[in-house]
């Protein structure tokens, strides 16, 4: 990104600060609707996606060793094995 699109940027934000009318009822609305859906997304998707993600890459790497891992994936493998494991 060049210095003349970073100033553009920096100017067409500003402008758009300046000019938005905030304290619209309508604006004020579609701002906090906003945030009302970025709430919603982090506890649907942190709590059923994130955390059993995170719980089931902890237990395969408890419970499965690196060894076994590249037996089946690594640069080594057959290819019909490794596309086939995975």
């Amino acid at each position: 990104m060049s210095k003349q699109s970073k100033l553009l940027l920096i100017v067409a934000t500003f402008l758009a600060a300046y000019f938005l009318p905030f304290r619209h009822p309508r604006m004020q609305s579609a701002i906090l609707e906003a945030f009302y859906m970025l709430q919603g997304y982090a506890r649907e998707h942190v709590l059923f996606c994130l955390v059993p993600a995170l719980f089931i890459a902890g237990a395969i790497s408890n419970f499965l060793s690196s060894r076994a891992v590249m037996k089946y994936l690594g640069p080594d493998s057959p290819k019909v094995t490794a596309y086939g494991v995975y």
